[in-house]
Parts: structure tokens; C-alpha cells; sequence
């Protein structure tokens, strides 16, 4: 679902596994979703998680002010997102708010279309009935 190789989604389950304040479940699930490209997408600036992932990759993106290359950098509460200025002329961004305006954002993010930025006012909170797979069963697999 998060088009990750299976090498780098074992890493990710690893480290959800090894913190301790946290649920495995919870750990790896807001890992996942932290994700610089998954915000992108969750947002409505890209049409897939494929996308959001090249928009990251080829510099497309900021995050507070620094443009980031790593689709795998971690968002953190307070990150202010925003395209960079370089590219807000190219085709994919051209009406960036009209495209954000309809879609459902998660409670967590926040867009503002005056400013053209978006900001992360939270975490993720793991809803198992939302998941479309079994996270527990996932975490078990690997616990092997």
C-alpha cells in the first residue's frame, strides 16, 4: 500500500518494534503515514503515493523552508509544508488549491490555501477499522 520494497518495510517494522513508549502497532503505523511522500499524498497534492514519492524525489517539496529529496523523511508536529517556489509554475502544481480544496484531508494536516502551505498539527491515531489491512498480522510475520 506504501509501495515500499520489502527490505525497507522490514527496516520500518523493526524500529516500530523497538520502541518502547509506544504500541508496535501504533509505532509502525505513525512511521508510516509520517512519511514525507504519504503526507503529499494525504494532502491532495499528488494523485498517488507513487507520485508524491517522484515530487519529493526530483526537489518539488519543503519542508520548513528546506528543500527535501527523501521521500522517507519523517514529518514532525509543527513542519510547515509547502511547494517550492521553483516549482508552483510546472503542470502538476499549476491550481494547486483548487485541487486541495475538495479533497479529505486528514485531521492531523492542515492546508491553508491563502498561504499555500500545509502544516502538521499532529500525529496519526491508528483506527484498525479504517485499515484496509491487518496490522497485526503484519507485525507477527516479522516478529518471527
Amino acid at each position: 500500500m506504501y509501495g515500499l520494497p520489502e527490505r525497507q518495510f522490514a527496516s520500518w517494522v523493526r524500529k516500530a518494534i523497538g520502541k518502547k513508549a509506544v504500541q508496535d502497532d501504533q509505532a509502525l503505523y505513525t512511521m508510516l503515514e509520517a512519511r514525507l511522500d504519504n503526507v503529499i499524498y494525504r494532502l491532495g497534492f499528488a494523485p498517488t503515493r507513487q507520485a508524491a514519492r517522484q515530487y519529493v524525489s526530483h526537489g518539488h517539496m519543503t519542508v520548513n523552508g528546506v528543500r527535501v529529496t527523501i521521500p522517507s523523511y519523517q514529518v514532525r508536529t509543527g513542519d510547515v509544508l509547502r511547494v517550492r517556489k521553483g516549482s508552483e509554475g510546472k503542470l502538476p502544481f499549476v491550481n494547486l488549491a483548487d485541487k486541495v480544496r475538495d479533497h479529505l484531508t486528514p485531521a492531523w494536516l492542515r492546508f491553508d490555501i491563502n498561504k499555500g502551505e500545509a502544516t502538521v498539527v499532529g500525529m496519526p491515531k491508528l483506527v484498525r477499522s479504517e485499515l484496509p489491512f491487518n496490522i497485526s498480522a503484519i507485525l507477527e510475520f516479522y516478529r518471527r
